[in-house]
């Protein structure tokens, strides 16, 4: 008998022995597994509790030396099945709205064959009127803005960082406005030739068409012939560019603030002479990046007091409100 178990021990000494072998091998290398920063973890990101459905497989053995491993699987596995996730659709929300009303006019006339009833009747055919009025609302709105993409050529959208970024190859007007109500942006292409400024009402018609104090019909022009821009004022009309008034034809360069009549503000852009002095710039150093952002401020503080003059107003106009409502009657 105790050949017998010398015999059987003596394959799991050898055994133990290219264990402890391996390990000392293993360890002289240093293994490391990149889980975290490895390509596959960073593919099944979503998959691996984010916003999808996970089902995980636990593999156990049933062998002794497996007694450890086994049994931090099912910690691992008993862990994980605390945890949630509820995955959403990633869907555009009048989508979503579209489709559940689809689903809603489905469900109506599955009840309406079992049984009619002229309320049922009445509510489909609301959900389908609404269906239709959305769908062309939306198909609207997109054929709109594929229509402004389609005629503003020059125009490009491009992300930075978080925010977004519009440029244009054209020279082209910006409006500065001092409505702090206002929430839009406002941009003028100066097309090749003459860019005609005045009101409404003009005898002939403008392409930019402002209101405002000190604007009469015809205020003044802008002529774009190859790299130069010029503003003509016209009939004595107010012009001012950055804040010195204009009579007479003057040469825009970039980044000239123009104000038509008193409440018309517009920044001037030249996007290939920008690029130009863009070059220019680099070759000086950073000294010359300071410089320019010193004018830049320069030539807006007269876009901030017409702010702070806004900012006044309202303030009255909101205390005067308070003083109508709180009198009494």
């Amino acid at each position: 008998m105790n050949r017998i178990r010398e015999l059987l021990r003596e394959p799991l000494t050898v055994n133990f022995e290219k264990a402890d072998i391996s390990e000392k091998a293993g360890s002289s290398r240093k293994a490391f597994i990149p889980y975290r920063d490895s390509t596959l973890t960073w593919l099944l990101k979503d998959s691996l509790g984010g916003n999808a459905k996970t089902i995980m497989i636990a593999t156990l053995s049933p062998a002794g030396v497996n007694y450890s491993e086994t049994l931090s699987t099912l910690r691992y596995a008993n862990r994980a099945k605390s945890i949630v996730n509820k995955p959403t659709i990633n869907e555009d929300p009048n989508v979503k709205l579209i489709r559940e009303l689809r689903e809603e006019i489905q469900s109506l006339k599955s009840m309406l064959s079992v049984r009619v009833v002229y309320s049922m009747k009445e509510k489909l055919h609301e959900s389908e009127a609404r269906v239709k009025v959305l769908t062309e609302e939306w198909a609207e709105r997109w054929g709109e803005t594929a229509s402004i993409l389609q005629d503003q050529k020059d125009l490009a959208l491009r992300k930075e960082g978080r925010g977004v970024v519009l440029d244009s190859e054209l020279p082209h007007l910006i409006g500065i406005d001092d409505d702090l109500l206002s929430t839009g942006i406002l941009l003028y292409h100066l097309k090749e030739g003459v860019t005609r400024i005045g009101t409404e009402d003009a005898v002939q018609p403008q392409d930019i068409e402002l209101q405002g104090p000190e604007i009469i019909a015809e205020h003044c022009m802008i002529e774009n012939e190859g790299t130069v821009v010029t503003l003509v004022p016209l009939q004595d009309a107010l012009c001012m560019v950055n804040g010195y008034s204009v009579t007479d034809p003057l040469r825009l360069s970039q980044g000239a603030v123009i104000m038509l009549g008193k409440t018309n503000m517009f920044r001037f852009n030249h996007p290939s002479q920008a690029a130009r002095l863009r070059k220019e710039l680099a070759g000086q150093g950073p000294s010359a990046n300071i410089n320019r952002r010193r004018s830049s401020i320069l030539h807006s503080s007269l876009s901030m007091t017409d702010l702070c003059r806004s900012m006044t107003d309202l303030c009255h106009a909101i205390s005067t409100d308070n003083l109508a409502l709180s009198s009494p009657k």
